[in-house]
């Protein structure tokens, strides 16, 4: 593949929208110009852009990710099962838009922007203080006869109204840029991205409209990130977040509208290895890839939200045919039956797979000709974005006061004389009352100096309550002149505070 040109996002551009275009009600199966768009407002204690200059300081984290689906012309299918072949024996997606504009195809560099559609009247108002983003190859289809090759050179995610060129996009929105091409005889179908920009707002948006599921079709793929011949390398990461929303689409995997109030960020990562392909008898394979995250829902856990990335992380072939290779649509659920989808999936033979459970969803397309070649996927690389809302308090806070003033600080200033204790309280509260059927709640809290402030010790929070305060703790008279941390530990919240310690010289 010919190197980028150095001029980025000056291409002929290729617009798309994340909304359904036409009919009403939409054309489901052809209508989408992205497969799965999401877009998640989360509330961040502070953000900001370090690189490659510093932005300005932002409460909002805005997540988007999905597939872009370019268009495809009129196509022949010789035979049935058969390759997709367009008029110059390209490969492409039938589940695409008919519409040859928006190809990237014939060698010709374009710059996709992608509208993501939350032009909502608080953000018209904002500009972005920052963003990250990329772009990746989701469905390419390729004639390995001849040259082939498909490319994303680059990616950028802004909140506006003109092209990073300065042309005008119409509304100002939230738009996704990316450089694309496909050599004569590719196709570049589909293009994974995922971007974040960094705002300074206090209101939440409006969450936007109803979701359009991808049926599913094909042989399952069952894969667990608990073994590492099926996932490599999965992580999982678990964040605190002030609060959050899902605002595209609107509604959840049940169709309630989705709301506010998640307080947890979970980010998924690694490499499905999914060994897909197409087969002699069936040149045409469809599949669904699913993978058990094993991250369980107990009831104090509400799944709120989701954005998921997925690209192709490693494809194969063995013949000089067209050959196609599609991770179309992915998403995260809490059935592995995925029961909302036209099509559910069954569970495996001989097993039963829990409910109440994340679980990654893949939909994927290998294809090649009718001479025995086999292309296929190896692997798809994938990021899950999943918002959660955890309604069991966990512990907010450790503050101090002097003997019974109540005044409770994060850092309280002591003197010690030399010879008698001095006595402190201190306040252990939670982020919320303990139920009232549940049990006590108990956070283990201790000095980093046992010598002079002799605290270690689990203190216990009582059902109907939010805190407890723990009295006359002392500091011995003969203690340094030093800071203490105290720290507690909740479930997951571990909070500190501190006793700055003075020696009294009037003493």
């Amino acid at each position: 593949m010919e190197r980028a040109p150095v001029t980025d996002f000056n291409h002929p551009p290729i617009q798309l929208d994340v909304q359904v275009n036409g009919g009403n009600p939409p054309d489901l199966s052809l209508g989408a110009e992205a497969a799965y768009p999401r877009a998640l407002q989360i509330s961040v204690t502070d953000a900001e852009q370090v690189f490659p200059f510093a932005g300005n300081a932002a409460n909002t984290l805005m997540l988007f990710a999905g597939v872009a689906r370019f268009g495809q012309d009129s196509f022949v299918i010789p035979h049935e099962p058969g390759p997709d072949a367009g008029e110059d024996n390209i490969p492409e997606d039938p589940d695409n838009r008919f519409d040859g504009s928006l190809e990237v195809d014939h060698g010709q560099r374009l710059t996709l922007q992608l509208e993501l559609h939350l032009q909502q009247q608080q953000f018209s108002l904002l500009t972005s203080q920052g963003s990250a983003a990329f772009a990746a190859l989701a469905n390419a289809g390729l004639d390995t006869g001849n040259p082939f090759g498909a490319a994303s050179d680059n990616a950028l995610i802004d909140l506006t109204g003109t092209s990073p060129t300065r042309q005008p996009l119409g509304p100002k929105d939230f738009w996704l840029f990316s450089d694309v091409i496909a050599e004569e005889g590719s196709q570049l179908n589909r293009l994974a991205y995922q971007g974040i920009t960094l705002l300074q707002t206090g209101t939440f948006a409006t969450p936007g409209v109803n979701e359009i599921l991808v049926p599913h079709v094909g042989q399952i793929v069952d894969l667990d990130v608990a073994e590492a011949t099926q996932v490599a390398v999965a992580r999982t990461l678990d964040a605190g977040i002030v609060d959050a929303l899902q605002i595209f689409p609107g509604i959840d995997d049940a169709g309630n509208p989705t709301s506010a109030g998640a307080n947890r960020l979970l980010i998924f990562s690694g490499t499905a290895l999914c060994d897909f392909s197409s087969q002699i008898d069936n040149i045409l394979r469809r599949g669904v890839v699913r993978v058990r995250l094993r991250f369980p829902l107990p009831g104090n856990l509400l799944f709120k939200g989701s954005a998921t990335v997925v690209a192709l992380s490693s494809i194969h072939g063995n013949d000089e045919q067209p050959s196609t290779f599609r991770s179309n649509a992915a998403r995260v659920v809490t059935d592995p039956t995925d029961p909302a989808n036209p099509n559910p999936l069954p569970q495996p033979a001989g097993q039963n797979l829990p409910g109440g459970e994340l679980y990654l969803l893949i939909d994927v397309v290998a294809r090649g000709a009718e001479n025995g070649a086999r292309p296929g996927i190896s692997s798809i690389a994938y990021q899950a974005n999943v918002l959660v809302q955890d309604t069991e308090p966990d512990l907010d806070s450790i503050s101090f006061s002097l003997p019974g003033q109540g005044n409770f600080v994060r850092s309280l200033s002591l003197l010690v004389n030399g010879v008698d204790l001095t006595l402190f309280d201190m306040k252990v509260a939670l982020s919320g009352p303990v139920a009232a059927n549940a049990s006590p709640f108990a956070v283990v809290v201790e000095s980093d100096d046992l010598q002079n402030v002799g605290i270690a010790q689990a203190v216990v929070i009582l059902p109907q309550t939010s805190f407890t305060i723990v009295s006359n703790l002392a500091v011995l008279g003969t203690a340094p002149s030093e800071t203490v941390t105290v720290t507690g530990t909740g479930t997951r919240a571990v909070r500190t505070g501190t006793l700055n310690i003075i020696q009294d010289i009037n003493k």
